[in-house]
């Protein structure tokens, strides 16, 4: 408030209207002030409101995608168990077959020296001379 310039007699009721003035200026402001301040309260509310809603809706945001994550992740599950389960039948059959090829090796290595033997004693009962190293060369 900018003070004047009085004269140095002023009455004791011209004292308190400009006391009232005053305080009725002080007042205002004050009223404007917390007005103001309760305007910003209210705009830093409906921001802090704002952003608890946006971050709520990150977390759901995040919540679907993380179960959109699970259920791949249980498919992918499901795919590499099926994969195992077909690489052991794999590994199965692939065994199996080499049991068999082993057995049936195992048998026409037999016929074969039951063979070298017939014919090395037709060789010798008639006389013929056989090299008997090159069909063993093949076996």
């Amino acid at each position: 408030m900018a003070t004047k310039k009085r004269k140095s007699n002023i009455t004791l009721n011209q004292l308190a209207s400009e006391m009232a003035e005053g305080f009725r200026v002080i007042n205002k402001k004050h009223e404007k002030l917390a007005s103001e301040m309760a305007e910003g309260f209210d705009r830093a509310n409906a921001s802090i409101e704002s952003l608890a809603i946006i971050t709520a809706n990150g977390f759901e945001s995040v919540e679907g995608r993380s179960g959109k994550v699970e259920g791949r992740l249980v498919k992918v599950e499901s795919r590499l168990d099926s994969l195992e389960e077909e690489t052991k039948s794999l590994k199965n059959s692939i065994n199996h077959y080499l049991e068999l090829s082993e057995k049936r090796y195992l048998e026409l290595k037999a016929k074969q020296n039951i063979l070298t033997k017939w014919i090395k004693q037709i060789a010798d009962r008639t006389g013929v001379k056989i090299n008997l190293a090159e069909l063993e060369k093949v076996v």
